[in-house]
């Protein structure tokens, strides 16, 4: 991604939360790369406790929400949505290891961005690395994607392709793919807000 120069900022400063659920790297790479741009980070969200992702945002100074300890679906879903009370221009899921229900996902069409570890349409769901692999692939690859009520099938906004190399061991594989989103991620985030 292009070094923002000292002055750079979108013409109008937009506010940016996130969700995740785990080590939060793809997380930090946004914050570190979209920052420069201006771009706020406003808040992180994270449903799991004890997780690296908490550790990365209050190193970085993001304030955190999290829902009651072992919240069943009702309570959790609450706590989600009270997080998106707050204002924000975009909603990005970062590792967030959940299905975000239709009533929570509809008032904000056009304003949650995914990032899938595959080529879009194939291999949705959890495991599409190691999915990929079952299948005998040898392209795999990211997408990232607005979200809509249903599972990785909403609007595909970018995409980038690598290749399954013969014999590779599944976290070398793994560790490329999640390269390839540290680059690929905030690019698209930050053109998806310089239009919105």
């Amino acid at each position: 991604m292009e070094t923002a120069p000292p002055s750079a900022q979108l013409l109008t400063p937009k506010r940016v939360l996130v969700m995740g659920s785990g080590s939060g790297s793809n997380f930090e790479a946004l914050v570190h790369a979209l920052r420069p741009w201006g771009i706020q980070f406003v808040g992180l969200f994270c449903d799991r406790y004890g997780t690296k992702i908490t550790e990365r945002a209050k190193r970085l100074d993001i304030p955190i929400t999290q829902p009651p300890p072992r919240s069943k679906k009702g309570p959790l879903n609450e706590a989600v949505t009270a997080f998106l009370q707050q204002p924000f221009d975009l909603l990005v899921l970062a590792g967030y290891m959940r299905i975000l229900p239709e009533h929570i996902v509809a008032p904000y069409e056009g304003k949650i961005v995914n990032i899938h570890p595959s080529l879009l349409p194939d291999f949705p769901g959890l495991n599409a690395i190691q999915q990929a692999v079952d299948a005998g692939a040898h392209i795999t690859g990211i997408t990232v994607h607005l979200v809509n009520e249903k599972v990785d099938d909403g609007e595909i906004l970018s995409q980038a392709r690598l290749p399954i190399l013969s014999g590779e061991p599944i976290e070398d594989l793994e560790a490329r793919v999640h390269a390839l989103e540290h680059k690929l991620y905030p690019q698209t985030v930050l053109r998806y807000l310089a239009r919105t």
